[in-house]
């Protein structure tokens, strides 16, 4: 687009652009690229040099340009692309306006510029700085229609203790679960370091130990197996360290390694696309040396000649490794070397001198070393039950809340759904939101229909109650809620916090947003007639727009469902039945809603509506299908059958636990329930064809036929 046509555009033009730009916030999760765009988006604006558009269209997103441009890193992509972001940051400080903080622009234009100018130097050929620790590359964007874009180089420490009963893993920053396959391979290296040490006749004193696994950035999409190599080497480092073996291993210097490991210690491949952009990231950083499985040798080198084209001064070395062996035995990779003998007796003195003076001694300076721990920022809960610990990356307790997550067996999903860790404003700090709230003389629960937001020393700095009054017409709801975390979501160029309400006393629940930052209460609910147990966010059929999809029940049906809507704005209730219907609320139009109704055991056991077991809950990406499972209402719950959707939400799986097999079976076998037994095609049969599909308005069963 030319001067000339900038200059030309109309309002309009303007507002589209600014539409596609919300949009797209809400669909990208990358800072950088959200940068890239909004510096585009200025450009133009800026460009115009029309005092309507600048007073109109910069304000509303000024805040969060700023936010995004302090938390900009010039490596690991193109320079093409910090060109355009300082040169949309120049022409802004240009205009003169009361909503620019011209003084920190300028303050980070000329940050991005000193990291702008090490990165041309590196890219040149001059490397300087040498640093001994093993990074590796993780990809930071959304993944979009299976593409991937930017990303980072991430390191992780390792900090190792001795246990008593069974070795234990520490992930910082926790998550509500380890992903399967990164538990997996947290196991694989942690077996192949094990084996290491064995193997060099390096004699492990302990056989349990507590592993603390800190990823030091703390950013990009850590999935899968590709941190496995990494993490092999750390673990055998550190358990040297621990063990004061005679040897050490250290790194080399500037090396970057990606590949997962498998339970023999060969190296595993991954896609050539994935390497290629890793590949990528690495060229335009620091490192000298990216190791790579020896299959993905080749596209790696394919890529780095593709970038050389530009920079041909650039010196980044490929090697092709096939195992942990493999890597060991290279020189250039890692350095094993004898410990000297005064460091490892005087490490060996400090482990073992017991006396009295010593342990006195040894209980000073470790509480010194814990008082010195100044580092204040949650990242890490942890609970008992009771008890909510807010820690900081360390593991040292920053403040306590009392908590109710119903005993010390609670799940990972109640306590993800009570309590977060969430950076409200963008400063790097982090808050925690919390939506219980005790008396602190007795102790008892005094507030569990809001949601509150403390600060890193524990003060409330905003909270929301939730009280809505809404009437069916059956009878008035008493506007007595409990609330539940979902998670946050951007929209309409806001963060947000996704909450769930469920009527304590009666049928009444809602999904509805406030304000990450204020605090307060977005438009926008969806009432339901039924207890919501949980769900996600996720925009199922890639239109740009966000759907809330998750589990619950319906007492008008007297069904557990599976059901998924659009988030917005509006006032509107999910369909049910007439006398169940909230008065002066539109039907919503629902993505998906499928009601799965009681069986034949139901019936028998006289059972209004099975038991979710809401922590069953999950979205599998890798077999793109949904999971739930349904049970009795007994203290300790145990699934009867689970469900597999599929993300057509067409095709559904049915699968029989064992102990409902036996229970079932032995009903039919007294007579008391119709043949044919539980786990077989025939009985799976009757229950898919029970399932009711809400479609154009009406419930039909799997074979479109329509049912009342």
């Amino acid at each position: 687009m030319s001067e000339n046509s900038y200059n030309n555009l109309s309002i309009s033009e303007i507002e589209s652009e600014r539409t596609a730009i919300i949009s797209y916030f809400e669909e990208v999760y990358s800072k950088r690229e959200r940068l890239i765009k909004l510096s585009d988006y200025f450009n133009k604006i800026v460009r115009s040099q029309n005092s309507n558009i600048l007073n109109s269209f910069l304000p509303e997103f000024i805040e969060q340009y700023i936010s995004l441009l302090s938390n900009y890193d010039p490596f690991y992509l193109a320079p093409s692309n910090s060109v355009k972001i300082l040169d949309a940051a120049r022409k802004l400080i240009e205009i003169k306006a009361d909503f620019i903080n011209f003084t920190l622009i300028d303050e980070q234009i000329k940050r991005i510029d000193q990291k702008f100018e090490k990165l041309l130097n590196y890219l040149n050929g001059d490397i300087q700085n040498n640093q001994r620790e093993f990074k590796f590359p993780v990809l930071e964007s959304d993944i979009n229609a299976g593409q991937f874009s930017f990303g980072f180089l991430e390191s992780i420490s390792i900090q190792i203790r001795k246990a008593i009963s069974e070795t234990k893993f520490l992930v910082i920053p926790s998550e509500s679960h380890l992903e399967e396959k990164i538990d997996k391979q947290i196991r694989d290296s942690w077996s192949n370091a094990i084996n290491y040490l064995i193997n060099n006749k390096v004699k492990v004193l302990h056989k349990h130990h507590e592993v603390l696994i800190a990823f030091d950035r703390k950013v990009g999409i850590i999935i899968g197996n590709s941190l496995g190599v990494v993490l092999t080497i750390a673990f055998i480092e550190e358990l040297l360290k621990f063990h004061n073996s005679k040897m050490i291993v250290d790194a080399k210097e500037n090396i970057s390694l990606t590949g997962g490991v498998d339970e023999n210690g060969r190296i595993i491949s991954t896609s050539r696309e994935i390497i290629r952009i890793k590949t990528e990231i690495v060229f335009y950083s620091a490192i000298k040396t990216l190791c790579v499985s020896k299959v993905n040798e080749l596209a790696a080198e394919e890529r780095l000649s593709e970038l050389k084209k530009e920079y041909p001064n650039r010196n980044l070395e490929i090697v092709g490794l096939t195992s942990i062996s493999d890597l060991l035995n290279r020189r250039n990779i890692v350095e094993i070397k004898r410990q000297k003998l005064s460091v490892r007796a005087g490490k060996f003195i400090r482990k073992n001198w017991v006396s009295a003076v010593a342990t006195v001694l040894l209980a000073v300076l470790f509480s010194y070393l814990f008082v010195m721990d100044f580092d204040d920022n949650p990242v890490l809960l942890q609970a008992d039950g009771s008890n909510l610990f807010v820690k900081n990356k360390n593991g040292k307790v920053l403040w306590t809340k009392h908590v109710n997550l119903g005993g010390d067996e609670f799940s990972n999903f109640e306590l993800l759904s009570t309590a977060r860790i969430i950076d409200i404003d963008g400063d790097r700090v982090n808050e925690v939101l919390l939506t219980q709230k005790f008396d602190d003389k007795t102790l008892t629960l005094k507030d569990y229909s809001s949601v509150y937001c403390y600060d890193k020393k524990g003060k409330i700095i905003w909270f929301y109650e939730f009280k809505d009054n809404v009437i069916s017409n059956r009878e008035e709801l008493k506007p007595d809620y409990t609330v539940k975390i979902v998670d946050t979501l951007t929209l309409y160029s806001k963060e947000n916090i996704l909450l769930i309400s469920n009527n304590m006393t009666s049928y009444s629940s809602a999904i509805f947003r406030i304000n990450l930052r204020t605090g307060k209460r977005l438009p926008g609910t969806v009432w339901t007639a039924g207890h919501i147990l949980g769900g996600e966010i996720k925009d199922i059929d890639k239109d740009g727009k966000k759907e809330f999809m998750g589990t619950g029940y319906d007492n008008g049906y007297e069904d557990v469902v599976f059901w998924g809507v659009e988030i917005d704005s509006l006032l509107k209730m999910r369909p049910t039945r007439e006398d169940y219907l909230l008065r002066n609320m539109s039907i919503a139009e629902m993505k998906v809603y499928i009601r799965f109704p009681k069986i034949d055991y139901d019936y028998f056991k006289q059972i209004r509506t099975p038991t979710l077991i809401s922590a069953n809950f999950s979205d599998n990406q890798s077999q793109r299908e949904y999971r739930f499972s349904v049970g009795e209402n007994t203290q300790v719950q145990v699934p009867n059958l689970s469900y597999k959707i599929n993300y057509n939400f067409k095709d559904i799986d049915v699968i029989i636990t064992s102990g409902f097999r036996v229970r079932r079976d032995s009903l039919v076998s007294q007579g008391k329930l119709n043949l044919p037994f539980t786990d077989t095609d025939a009985y799976k049969k009757i229950i898919m064809d029970n399932i009711l599909y809400w479609k154009d308005g009406k419930w039909v069963d799997r074979y479109s036929k329509v049912k009342k």
